[in-house]
Order: structure tokens, then C-alpha cells, then sequence
């Protein structure tokens, strides 16, 4: 296995500013935190077997098919462009609250929320409401039965993007809560609130899937964590990790290193249980 590598085709983006900027006073909410929001996005591509990076948002992004940018709350133009451009060359986008808000210098944006990509969401945010601790919202409409909102919602207004989930009750009931915009050859999505996690599973396996992402084993259960690294050949290796408390079943043909058996179909993993195929 020298020389191989493991090739991510989506990232989620952490910036340092964004974390300190929004855990400082006087910001609408002391409970929104970009790395709560980047864990969030994170896990949801885990769960649904996608790999995937962690970049920096001025960082060369033309390789990946999905972006996601959660919570990067100080965002400088020359990401803000960066962005543009990824998402103009036909780049997926996905896009949280509390993105985009200020510059460089933690000074907001003027001309309507979220300032530094308005134009690439089609979308407005014209005020914000955050949700106090251990309430939630509910939302109607392309989302998992029961799904909800949690930790922020907004008064949003669609300017061109295509509504795919509004909010169900209360002040902002009726109002969109998660868009889909075309801009250039790409696609962005919105999330104006934190879905419940099987919500945010389906939207961001949707987005994934548009943009041609693919898990690495597809067909892989819950709980297992699935790699393949590539040789400078046309040979590969599946790392798989059972995370679970129950045994697993994995379609797979090759070599198990770690026991050296063959592998005809099927890898039984055991709860816990690790195991690395050489492909046949």
C-alpha cells in the first residue's frame, strides 16, 4: 500500500476566524459555534458513507464536486470569489446560516444577508430569529416526516432560488427555510436552520448525489466506516471499521490482509471488527 492515497470527492469547510468571531459577545446568539455546525455537517456525510475533506475557504476547491460551508461567518472576498467561481464551474454548494455575515475586519456586510453570497443562493435573510436552547422548529415540505429546525431560523426571502423546505409554524411559519439556487453551471443550497440529523442526512445525500458523489461501499450499513485507498495502479484498498455494537455485512470481493482470507461476495464484520481488502 506505499504510495496509495484516499481521494475525497466533498469537503466541509473550517476557518479559525469564524470560530472566534462567532463565540464573541454582542452576536445574536451565544449558542451558534462554527465547529458545532462543521461536526454537524461532517457526521451527516459520515452516516451516509461519503468521505470527505476539511479545507480551509480560501483553499483551491476546483477538485471537489460538493462544498459545504457551515457557519464560516467571517468570510474575506477573496473566498467569498473563490466560492463563486466553484460554484460558476459547476461546483455544488452547500451553504448554512450564519455564513458570510462579515469581513475580514468582523465588519457585516451590508445590502441584506448573507452578504458575501447572496447572489450565488438567491436568496435574502432579512432578519434573524435564534431558537433558544431546546426549542425547535418544524418544517413542511422535502424533508423527512417530523423533521425540524434547531439552534437558528430566519425571516428568508427566495430571489430566484427554489424553495424546497419552508418553516411550519410559529412567526416564520409559511416562510422558506431551505433553498436551491442554479448559478452558473453549478448548484447552491441554503439552510437557513440546522435540520434534525435525519433531515440534514437526506438533504446532504441529496446534494451529494446531484453533484455525483458517491459513498465509497455503497450498500454500507450504518455505523461502518468505509474507505478505499487507490495505487498508482489500478488496484485498491477497502478499509472497513465497524463502529458499531452489532455485526455488520459488507459486499466485497479480494483478499482480507489482516486474516488473510479470501473474500468470495460477502465480509462478515463483527462488532468493532476492522478489516482491510485488497481488491481482486
Amino acid at each position: 500500500m506505499a504510495g496509495s492515497v484516499v481521494t475525497a470527492d466533498a469537503a466541509v469547510l473550517v476557518d479559525t476566524d469564524s470560530r472566534w468571531a462567532l463565540e464573541s459577545r454582542g452576536l445574536p446568539s451565544p449558542h451558534v459555534r462554527h465547529l458545532d455546525v462543521a461536526r454537524a455537517a461532517h457526521a451527516a456525510l459520515w452516516r451516509s458513507g461519503i468521505g470527505c475533506d476539511i479545507a480551509a475557504p480560501d483553499a483551491d476547491l476546483s477538485r471537489y464536486r460538493l462544498v459545504v460551508v457551515p457557519a464560516v461567518y467571517v468570510l474575506t472576498d477573496a473566498a467569498a470569489a473563490t466560492l463563486r467561481r466553484y460554484t460558476d464551474g459547476g461546483g455544488h454548494l452547500v451553504v448554512t446560516f450564519c455564513s458570510g455575515i462579515a469581513d475580514e475586519s468582523h465588519r457585516i456586510r451590508i445590502g441584506g444577508y448573507p452578504g458575501a453570497l447572496r447572489d450565488i443562493l438567491g436568496i435574502r435573510a432579512e432578519e434573524f430569529h435564534p431558537l433558544p436552547p431546546g426549542t425547535t422548529a418544524r418544517l413542511s415540505a422535502a424533508t423527512p416526516t417530523g423533521a425540524h429546525g434547531n439552534l437558528w431560523t430566519e425571516r428568508l426571502r427566495a430571489e430566484g432560488a427554489e424553495i424546497l423546505a419552508r418553516y411550519a409554524d410559529g412567526v416564520l411559519a409559511g416562510l422558506p427555510a431551505i433553498t436551491r439556487h442554479c448559478y452558473g453551471t453549478g448548484t447552491a443550497w441554503y439552510l437557513s436552520t440546522l435540520p434534525d440529523d435525519d433531515a440534514l442526512d437526506a438533504l446532504l445525500l441529496e446534494a451529494a448525489s446531484a453533484a455525483g458523489v458517491r459513498p465509497a461501499l455503497p450498500g454500507a450499513p450504518p455505523g461502518v466506516c468505509v474507505t478505499r485507498r487507490h495505487g498508482n495502479g489500478a488496484r485498491s484498498w477497502l478499509f472497513a471499521v465497524n463502529h458499531s455494537d452489532r455485526a455488520a455485512t459488507l459486499p466485497a470481493v479480494g483478499v482480507d490482509l489482516i486474516t488473510g482470507r479470501e473474500v468470495t461476495g460477502t465480509l462478515e464484520l463483527p462488532p468493532h471488527g476492522v478489516a482491510v481488502i485488497r481488491d481482486a
